[in-house]
């Protein structure tokens, strides 16, 4: 799994790692509920429009920026998230 996707999915409390181990493993809990995978696909959706937002800081064209600031609208709305 990709370092990033780890990083998240440890702090949506739906998996642990293995102690003493080397490399590092992941578990998956076997109780993982509707709200740890909800946690879990909100903080994927966030870093998603994070890194959109930081395209439109980047990036002088205006007709480029709105149509990023279009698409963030509507992955806020379709997912309904929100930044805090």
């Amino acid at each position: 799994m990709n370092e990033h996707l780890i990083k998240l999915a440890l702090e949506a409390g739906i998996i642990d790692y293995i102690d003493n181990e080397t490399p590092r493993r992941y578990y998956i809990f076997d109780n993982v509920d509707f709200e740890n995978a909800e946690k879990f696909a909100e903080l994927i959706v966030k870093h998603c429009i994070i890194e959109l937002e930081r395209c439109t800081l980047r990036n002088g064209n205006s007709e480029h920026n709105l149509a990023l600031y279009e698409a963030m609208s509507r992955i806020r709305h379709k997912f309904g998230v929100e930044l805090k």
